[in-house]
């Protein structure tokens, strides 16, 4: 578990590079990518008052990212501009969806203890197979969760619930599975 939670950061950089990269290779007009980007917000958040708070934290988050960016010496362009205002919306959204997930996880993590009490009765046995597909469960929800947050990916906003789920998922399997004595 712990050389998946060493490997993430890295997985997590190399997919933001290449979704940034292949965002600003086939380069749509600024506008298109605007109107998606709230387009997908105007789904999950309906209501006219959620949407514009964040809305302004993304505005917030946006321009002061794109200042440490001309800091850095990069030429501003508008669709620069607006790919880091829709990846700062994502960051603004998941930002107030993370206290689910956080809960999410603790509630799997306390299920997979629960289910764990079946091998101290000699009822059950732990399954490496099924530890390993927890892994693979929790990593890929973290992976997403990190994916959706630094990067303009296309996805709807709600996926991020979907991730939250698979980490709660992986982590009652995971942990459930885990032998008694380690």
């Amino acid at each position: 578990m712990i050389r998946l939670f060493l490997r993430l950061p890295v997985a997590l950089l190399v997919l933001a590079s290449l979704s940034w990269g292949m965002g600003m290779y086939f380069a749509q007009d600024p506008d298109v990518v605007l109107d998606e980007g709230l387009e997908r917000l105007t789904r999950t958040y309906p209501q006219a008052r959620e949407r514009e708070l964040i809305l302004d934290e993304a505005r917030m988050l946006s321009s002061r990212a794109w200042t440490g960016l001309n800091h850095l010496g990069l030429r501003s362009s508008a669709l620069g501009q607006a790919k880091v205002f829709v990846t700062a919306t994502h960051a603004a959204s998941l930002g107030r969806t993370l206290p689910l997930g956080l809960l999410l996880a603790v509630a799997g993590v306390v299920a997979g203890l629960l289910f764990r009490e079946r091998m101290r009765d000699a009822r059950g046995y732990a399954s490496p197979t099924a530890a390993g597909l927890g892994r693979l469960l929790l990593g890929g929800g973290v992976l997403w969760v990190g994916l959706f947050g630094i990067s303009p990916v296309g996805a709807p906003m709600s996926s991020c619930y979907v991730a939250f789920l698979a980490i709660a998922g992986g982590a009652a399997l995971y942990t459930a599975n885990l032998p008694l004595r380690l």
